[in-house]
C-alpha cells in the first residue's frame, strides 16, 4: 500500500473497483501497456525534429524581419529629424550660426475684451 492510503485506512481505488467486480484482465493489460508508454524514454522522432527545428528557424527569420523593419524606422525618424534641422538652421558664414525659429502664426487675443 501506499503511504497515502496508509495512513487514513482507505483502500487504493484498484481495490476497491476489484472488490465491486469492475476490473478485468482487459483493463489491467490496458493499464499496464499505458504505464509502460509513459514510463519509456520519449524520443522525439526525425520528422518531430525536422518540424521544430523548422519553426525555430522560421521565428529566427521573422524576429529578424522585425528587427530589420525596427531599424530602418528609426533610421528614417533620424534622417527626418536631420532634415527638419537643416530647414530651421542656416548657416550665415562658416563661423557664424543663426538659428531661424518658425513665425507663430496665431493672432493675440484684444486685451481689452474682458470676460
Amino acid at each position: 500500500m501506499s503511504n497515502q492510503h496508509k495512513g487514513n485506512g482507505l483502500p487504493r481505488p484498484s481495490e476497491t473497483a476489484l472488490g465491486f467486480g469492475f476490473v478485468t484482465p482487459d483493463d489491467r493489460a490496458k493499464w499496464d501497456q499505458a504505464r509502460h508508454y509513459q514510463q519509456q524514454d520519449k524520443t522525439p522522432t526525425a520528422a518531430a525534429q525536422f518540424i521544430k527545428s523548422a519553426i525555430a528557424a522560421a521565428s529566427e527569420v521573422g524576429r529578424e524581419q522585425n528587427q530589420a523593419r525596427l531599424r530602418a524606422a528609426h533610421q528614417v525618424a533620424a534622417q527626418e529629424e536631420r532634415d527638419q534641422s537643416k530647414e530651421t538652421r542656416r548657416t550665415i558664414t562658416h563661423i557664424e550660426t543663426v538659428d531661424v525659429q518658425d513665425r507663430d502664426l496665431r493672432h493675440p487675443l484684444d486685451e481689452g475684451f474682458e470676460f
